[in-house]
């Protein structure tokens, strides 16, 4: 299944656009609806992506699923360039705020190590 990028774990993805991608890639959508019913405008999106770019992470609750929840981080190359993400997906009441910070440290922790692995 595809994952549009402005929504979930995605986001981190769009994260690492440049602006112009991120221009391009919500040319046509002025604002969106997440599962929850929560309406997000193009402005709060692209701010959001600042936030993603300095936690180096994105937690997400009820975004594609109602009741569900992720966390994602970036995958770079040895050039320090997002390749990829790893992302750990459940229901929101079982990855919980608290867990979702402990998943942050395993999931960059297995992110670098396959940074350290890349050719």
């Amino acid at each position: 299944e595809l994952t549009p990028l402005h929504l979930g774990g995605a986001r981190v993805l769009a994260a690492a656009l440049s602006p112009e991608d991120v221009k391009e890639l919500m040319k046509d959508i002025a604002e969106f609806r997440l599962a929850s019913g929560q309406v997000v405008t193009r402005r709060e999106f692209v701010k959001h992506l600042d936030v993603i770019r300095e936690q180096g992470y994105v937690y997400s609750v009820s975004e594609r699923e109602l009741g569900s929840a992720s966390v994602s981080v970036p995958v770079l190359s040895q050039e320090g360039q997002v390749v990829a993400s790893l992302q750990v997906f459940g229901r929101a009441h079982d990855l919980d705020e608290s867990k979702a910070e402990w998943c942050v440290v395993e999931l960059k922790r297995a992110s670098t190590a396959i940074t350290k692995r890349l050719p």
